[in-house]
């Protein structure tokens, strides 16, 4: 990948099976389908009496800051917003309990994500003792039991290595993921599927940095499964930067999220945009935002 996609900026960045030619297809078609799977309807919270989406989006903040905290994978963080969201679709939750479904999710995606995960006893002192670590635990058994122990959910960054690993530079990678993360404490972003989060990531990310910002490779759609591996002979590059989405499907996703990049200097939450303005990041986080959406453009 052009960026380490680990949580510590020691750590190498893992393999991915979507940079391998002979699979890469086959593995994306299956993402696609995958993600519907776990698909949270939009209007989640209404069920929810004693939470709202602004106390939703304070605890993911928090959760941004335990991550790094703990140097977890990015991926421990999009899983954990998708555990919390699929078990509040279903799970009346009290204002005092909404913090431990999320040291519990946190938990279990850093267990299902990471080589060195946290410790109850780690989330116990991050979370000041609110919570016992008998609490902790059996939140998680309950969230476990709520999913039905479904915890491979495919969330937006699963979907950047191929956007994003040939076709961008370190830094413009870094871009791409910083604004899949400024998406994950806006609950009005979970209408859009996470391919079309990661793909309306990648145009704005190229709009933003004066690239071109589509083309009709980036909006091809993905070539059928190979029907075996390429021999050695006969070399296949992988075209990496196949959406599936045109630049007009993409209009309603690209639009919100640079309104949200636009705004996220003087937004309430800053865990995201303080993470990335860390060199690791390349600063991405405070680079200047386009003057126009990339829709207009």
């Amino acid at each position: 990948m052009a960026v380490d996609s680990e949580g510590s900026e020691g750590r190498r960045a893992r393999p991915c099976a979507l940079q391998c030619a002979h699979i890469a297809h086959d593995i994306f078609a299956y993402l696609r389908l995958r993600e519907l799977r776990h698909r949270v309807p939009p209007h989640f919270l209404a069920s929810q009496h004693d939470i709202n989406a602004t106390m939703r989006g304070i605890l993911v903040d928090w959760l941004v800051e335990v991550g790094e905290e703990y140097k977890l994978q990015r991926e421990t963080l999009h899983l954990c917003v998708n555990y919390i969201d699929r078990f509040l679709t279903h799970v009346p939750v009290a204002r005092s309990k909404l913090q431990l479904v999320g040291v519990g999710c946190m938990l279990l995606a850093a267990k299902y994500e990471d080589v060195s995960p946290p410790t109850v006893d780690d989330l116990v002192y991050i979370s000041d003792n609110t919570y016992t670590r008998d609490e902790i635990l059996a939140m998680e058994g309950a969230v476990l039991q709520r999913l039905n122990f479904d915890l491979s959910a495919v969330t937006s960054i699963a979907f950047l290595p191929r956007f994003c690993t040939p076709l961008l530079a370190a830094d413009a990678t870094a871009l791409c993921f910083y604004l899949c993360e400024l998406t994950l404490p806006e609950v009005g972003f979970v209408q859009f599927i996470p391919s079309e989060v990661a793909a309306a990531s990648i145009h704005l990310a190229l709009h933003t940095l004066r690239l071109p910002s589509w083309s009709a490779d980036l909006e091809a759609p993905p070539p059928p499964p190979l029907p075996r591996p390429p021999a050695p002979s006969e070399p296949r590059l992988l075209d990496a930067a196949v959406t599936g989405y045109s630049r007009a499907r993409l209009a309603g996703c690209a639009s919100a999220l640079y309104d949200l990049h636009r705004t996220a200097d003087v937004a309430a939450l800053q865990a995201v945009r303080e993470k990335y303005s860390s060199r690791r990041f390349f600063g991405v986080s405070t680079l200047q935002p386009a003057p126009s959406s990339p829709v207009a453009a």
